[in-house]
């Protein structure tokens, strides 16, 4: 269902496979409504779990980054057709081949950061920081890369996340924060 590998030195997550089991389910067949959907069924939630698990004294690491890689959600690679069709047309993006790392980058005021953030992709990301701001800290997203893989020409998104001076709330995670902090 889910398979994201964590570097907290880093401060990176890297979700390579985001199916929700309802989706797997769906796609198979499977009656939901016989077999109801999971609680915790959504990629947002087991990322900060799987993020949170990695706290040391209490403390959950410094999310700086979330990388999508190796996407396959074809609403997701109709935003990014569009994207590079608009920036090509702009002269932004070469005309005859695909981007490779370093990719594009986006920086959040611009309308394509808006639109590869409002995709199924890029809107786990977005839940993920609204959902746990109080245990990851008042997070936004910066900017957005897109590039494909060299060999394989598959597309991948970096949400490059920093931290927001807000009244009243952190700037970052607190010792109390984390799920799996040990009380006594």
């Amino acid at each position: 269902m889910f398979y994201s590998v964590p570097n907290p030195k880093v401060g990176i997550l890297i979700a390579f496979y985001t199916n929700t089991p309802n989706a797997i389910a769906t796609g198979n067949g499977v009656d939901l409504v016989r077999y109801p959907p999971l609680a915790l069924c959504h990629w947002s939630d087991v990322a900060f779990l799987q993020w949170a698990s990695l706290s040391v004294e209490g403390v959950i690491p410094d999310l700086k980054f979330v990388a999508r890689v190796s996407i396959s959600n074809e609403h997701t690679i109709a935003v990014l057709q569009t994207v590079l069709s608009k920036l090509r047309k702009e002269q932004r993006a070469p005309e005859n081949r695909l981007p490779t790392w370093p990719g594009i980058n986006f920086p959040m005021e611009t309308e394509e950061a808006k639109a590869l953030l409002g995709t199924p992709n890029g809107a786990g990301i977005a839940w993920l920081l609204a959902q746990h701001k109080k245990e990851l800290g008042h997070k936004t997203v910066e900017t957005v890369r897109l590039w494909y893989s060299k060999y394989v020409g598959t597309p991948n998104l970096l949400f490059h996340l920093k931290n927001v001076e807000a009244p009243g709330l952190t700037d970052g995670p607190t010792k109390a924060a984390s799920p799996f902090a040990l009380t006594s």
